[in-house]
């Protein structure tokens, strides 16, 4: 079951290799969130393993995050749970 917030956004979560990001992300997908867009820095340490068996759409470096998003805007609705 894949469910989603609205039918057209996505979900992004900064810092999602870090212990608290990939508490998050694990949450959301006990939930049956995985419209998920995953951002951090995936290179320099092995903190990209906290997301193994996790679901997502997509990982986007944080060095091009704001890239990512331009063209993006109406997909994502700014707020917080």
């Amino acid at each position: 079951m894949h469910t989603k917030i609205y039918n057209d956004q996505l979900i992004v979560i900064t810092g999602a290799c870090g212990f608290i990001g990939s508490c998050v992300v694990r949450h959301l997908n006990d939930l049956g969130f995985f419209n998920l867009i995953l951002v951090d820095d995936f290179g320099n340490t092995d903190k990209w393993k906290n997301l193994v068996g996790k679901k997502y759409v997509e990982l986007v470096s944080r060095h091009d995050v704001f890239k990512w998003l331009q063209g993006r805007e109406s997909e994502f609705q700014h707020g917080s749970f």
